[in-house]
């Protein structure tokens, strides 16, 4: 998971994103909640 720092237009967030990174409590399942930064059209998005 370190690897998505990289990507600067990703932003992490939700509880699984608090308990990874900050608490540092792994769990048995996880879903990462991810928001696309970059406010753009849905075409341009797309096509980047």
């Amino acid at each position: 998971m370190p690897s998505i720092y990289r990507i600067e237009d990703f932003a992490v967030h939700g509880g699984s994103a608090i308990n990874l990174f900050h608490k540092n409590m792994p769990r048995y399942s996880v879903d990462i909640d991810l928001t696309y930064i970059p406010i753009q059209t849905e075409k341009k998005a797309f096509l980047q």
